[in-house]
């Protein structure tokens, strides 16, 4: 999970999140969970100069997702995420983006449809593999070389993130 350091014309803060290792033995949904408050309450608590933003724009890149994956969701904690999501978290998200869909994300949208209202379902993008609809919402400028765009590589912002959840621990 990465916040990517521009902000759209609108005004909108980006959020990459994917898997980095695609071995499912590995996955651990409740550790994916932590880092993401972890990241998140950094920058409530520590907010930068000029970096409040006016919503969010979600983007889960699916590559390497496979039922084994969903199979490892924690409900409870899947009910508690989506409870802060859409009542307590401070950010509106806008969009969100999901790339890479496969016929996994059939099964996932199954899972999670409970969970979504029709407006949420309604700000959600599916993009399949090796499709560039993602820059008719987002400018190729501000998305990483992962994702086809200019603005550099996930390292950067990665470990940025990294360093100041380890300086702030």
């Amino acid at each position: 999970m990465v916040l990517l350091p521009k902000v759209t014309p609108q005004n909108n803060r980006i959020i990459m999140i994917r898997l980095i290792d695609y071995n499912a033995d590995h996955f651990i949904f409740d550790d994916a969970i932590s880092v993401f408050s972890m990241v998140y309450d950094m920058t409530l608590v520590t907010p930068e100069k000029d970096s409040l933003a006016n919503g969010e724009i979600a983007i889960f890149d699916l590559k390497g997702l496979t039922i084994k994956h969903l199979m490892k969701l924690g409900f409870s904690t899947l009910r508690c995420y989506f409870k802060y999501m859409l009542e307590a978290h401070p950010m509106r998200v806008q969009e969100v983006h999901v790339l890479n869909c496969s016929s996994v994300m059939d099964k996932l949208m199954m899972i999670l449809k409970p969970f979504l209202s029709a407006k949420t379902m309604k700000a959600i993008h599916f993009h399949a593999p090796n499709s560039t609809s993602l820059y008719d919402f987002i400018p190729r400028d501000l998305l990483p070389a992962e994702l086809g765009g200019t603005e550099g590589s996930l390292d950067n912002p990665k470990w940025y993130w990294i360093n100041r959840i380890e300086d702030h621990r």
